[in-house]
């Protein structure tokens, strides 16, 4: 079967998959809006919004540097992971914990 390597390709937005991109430009945003909240009650210096970008800048040259790795999706894949992905399964009734990294199992 012949498959075409520019359909199958993720989209990509100044080197970085589309989706990862957007997950940044939106920590950069709640950021921003949260700096400029707290800002009304308490006065926050330039040095916050100035950080904010400074960072922003050295997530998006990091992203970078790790999607030449062609890892698919690295920041979205780490949020999933630590945030949304359950920590145990259950399985008929029975619910197992354990760690992927040394493969223990604890039933109960």
């Amino acid at each position: 079967m012949k498959t075409f390597k520019s359909i199958e390709k993720k989209a990509q937005i100044l080197g970085l998959p589309m989706q990862d991109l957007f997950t940044l430009l939106f920590g950069l945003s709640i950021a921003m809006v949260l700096g400029i909240v707290i800002n009304f009650f308490l006065p926050v210096s330039k040095y916050y919004f100035f950080a904010v970008l400074i960072a922003t800048f050295g997530a998006f040259f990091l992203l970078k540097r790790i999607n030449l790795r062609k890892h698919p999706s690295f920041l979205f894949s780490l949020i999933s992971y630590r945030l949304w992905q359950p920590k145990h399964l259950e399985v008929w009734g029975r619910t197992e914990y354990g760690s992927l990294d040394t493969g223990s199992k604890q039933l109960q």
